[in-house]
């Protein structure tokens, strides 16, 4: 019970953190999007469902409002440069 009613608070102020943030300019749900940049490893961000299709808007916005520590990023594109090296050997 304890777990829950501290699952409900986080879930409750990261609605209230993103609130008006739901649609892109073309007036769709903006999908929110993981980064996997060197500048912005894993970091999440609302964009435009369309915009890999090449008719969506340029809609962006973070959806994580601050960045990770300098070891959380290293990490990552750690992990995401062995996943690509692992990927090449297999495909």
């Amino acid at each position: 019970m304890y777990a829950g009613s501290g699952l409900s608070r986080i879930r409750s102020s990261t609605r209230s953190r993103n609130s008006g943030r739901g649609f892109c300019f073309c007036g769709l749900r903006a999908h929110i999007t993981q980064s996997w940049t060197d500048k912005n490893p894993c970091q999440r961000f609302y964009g435009c469902p369309c915009y890999k299709l090449g008719d969506g808007c340029d809609y962006f916005s973070w959806f994580d409002e601050e960045e990770g520590m300098k070891w959380q990023r290293t990490a990552f594109l750690e992990a995401r440069d062995e996943i690509n090296r692992k990927s090449a050997v297999i495909g």
